[in-house]
């Protein structure tokens, strides 16, 4: 189904030297969206989780009780049983190739993977620890060993991920915040990318209207990628005063549903309204894909006589009728389905390099890649707690507000933003000018 252009938009406007674009918007469901093929991911499943453990098991094993894996599956959050998935694939992987039994493990081969890991593979020293715990959760699900003799837990394995963190240093490479644009202190310096400027590069057509809003709901509710992509649109609740009260169902930290909710600002919810109105929305997911296909528009072509076409040409009927002057046209197709990370991802990134072509971003020449390769889904969610550690809020309320499962986890984004407020600033900045 789709929604004819206004019928003035194929027509020239008085005085104008081109024709008005034309818009034509397909309503959800529709065909016209492109098909990803490139990345595409394996279904994450509990029946592909335990045939890839049951392949690796040696055949003295028993079998797998499936219902001991669903159980413990439908325990997991999504993100748990994709990265416990991706985890295991790769340890099987290894065990095939170095002809290593997977299960139960040696202490000696985990060393040893652990050394392919960071080695052969670069990977960071959080990454190894999130690949043992996996592995030891895999081993306590089959029952393998006690906890306190798993493989997992031997010296070896403990001082390996220790001699792996002096090499490397246990700092984890953060995301860049998004911060809202202005100082919320007299100390306060915002440097990067802002929300005000992304907003500065959202255009007014349907793709322009959907990345506003996303980007403003983002922000303003911190919210972790899987969290925004699972809104829909009746859990935006909008309030007397145009401001608006935003229902989060599960979350990584509340498995069990519980809920809560955020606050969304007048600004928010008059973009989330013009996403809605202009995407003809009324329910099901709030943020989707807009595939955009644009035309070029063409002048008119008067007749031609007979005698002036050259002879070799294909289409000599339409050049003795002529033809109408086209106007430009952009067709929209929406999806049904919801963003995925990968999704919203792209949007980020697009986004800011738009900004950054721009000059709305002030950048040491040749310093754009490192910042394109800092901002991720986590951006939005880092840039708030900045600005909320900035005006004031202390770490309770941060966490509370923001879903933090504990402050430390909060202050690790803004240890060095700290510094600047911090004890020793407020003693002497004043005394040691």
């Amino acid at each position: 189904m789709s929604t004819p252009a206004d019928t003035d938009a194929a027509k020239t406007s008085p005085g104008a030297s081109q024709p008005v674009e034309g818009v034509v918007i397909e309503v959800a469901g529709a065909a016209q969206l492109p098909v990803r093929k490139k990345g595409r991911a394996k279904p994450v499943s509990v029946d592909r989780l335990a045939a890839l453990v049951s392949e690796a098991l040696p055949e003295t094993f028993g079998g797998v009780s499936l219902i001991g894996f669903e159980t413990a599956w439908e325990a997991m959050a999504s993100e748990t049983r994709r990265a416990l998935t991706d985890d295991l694939s790769c340890y099987i992987t290894w065990c095939q190739e170095a002809k290593r039994q997977a299960f139960p493990a040696e202490p000696e081969d985990l060393v040893r993977y652990l050394r392919w890991l960071e080695q052969g593979r670069g990977f960071k020293p959080a990454t190894l620890t999130r690949r043992i715990a996996s592995i030891a959760r895999i081993h306590r699900i089959l029952a393998l060993c006690s906890r306190e003799s798993l493989p997992t837990r031997a010296a070896m394995v403990a001082d390996a991920l220790k001699a792996a963190r002096r090499r490397k240093g246990a700092q984890q490479r953060q995301a860049a915040g998004i911060r809202l644009g202005p100082p919320m202190n007299l100390q306060d310096e915002v440097e990067g990318v802002t929300l005000a400027a992304l907003f500065a590069v959202c255009g007014s057509d349907l793709q322009g209207l959907r990345d506003g809003a996303l980007i403003a709901v983002a922000f303003e509710t911190g919210l972790r990628v899987s969290e925004l992509a699972a809104i829909e649109t009746h859990d935006v609740d909008p309030q007397k005063d145009g401001r608006g009260i935003i229902a989060i169902g599960k979350s990584k930290t509340d498995q069990e549903g519980e809920g809560r909710f955020a606050w969304l600002s007048a600004d928010t919810m008059r973009r989330i309204g013009a996403w809605l109105e202009a995407a003809q929305l009324e329910e099901g997911p709030l943020f989707r894909r807009v595939g955009v296909d644009r035309r070029q528009g063409r002048p008119a072509r008067p007749p031609q006589d007979y005698s002036s076409i050259p002879g070799h040409t294909r289409h000599w009927r339409e050049r003795m009728q002529g033809s109408p002057a086209q106007p430009p046209r952009s067709r929209y197709a929406i999806g049904d389905g919801r963003l995925t990370r990968q999704g919203i991802n792209a949007i980020y990134q697009r986004l800011v390099r738009v900004a950054i072509d721009h000059g709305l971003v002030e950048l040491e020449p040749g310093r754009e890649g490192q910042l394109l390769r800092a901002i991720s889904t986590h951006s939005m969610r880092v840039g708030l707690t900045q600005d909320l550690f900035a005006s004031g809020e202390d770490g309770a309320g941060v966490c509370q507000a923001i879903g933090w499962k504990s402050v430390s986890t909060a202050l690790r984004y803004v240890r060095k933003q700290s510094v600047k407020g911090g004890a020793v600033s407020r003693v002497f900045d004043e005394l040691r000018r």
